[in-house]
């Protein structure tokens, strides 16, 4: 069964796991996310918007299999989409 929780200190891990892993998708050509190792996204990227309540995780049993920052900022990138 999956549900969506707030995301934990203990979750970060898995997320950068999940992290990891589209990165090297996208490394590979198998994935077109704009995200650049080492840049976007980082493990600070998951601490901080933990630090700031803000982090969610989709769980399935013990596994983390999705995790986003929810919140009511909205970036530059969006603002005219």
């Amino acid at each position: 069964m999956q549900e969506i929780r707030k995301g934990t200190r203990e979750d970060i891990a898995k997320i950068q796991k999940i992290y990891d892993h589209i990165l090297s998708e996208e490394e590979n050509g198998n994935a077109s996310t704009g995200w650049i190792r080492g840049v976007y996204p980082t493990e600070e990227t998951a601490l901080a918007a933990w630090k700031a309540g803000e982090l969610f995780v989709m769980a399935q049993e013990d596994a983390v299999v999705a995790a986003a920052r929810i919140n009511q900022t909205q970036v530059p990138e969006y603002q005219n989409a």
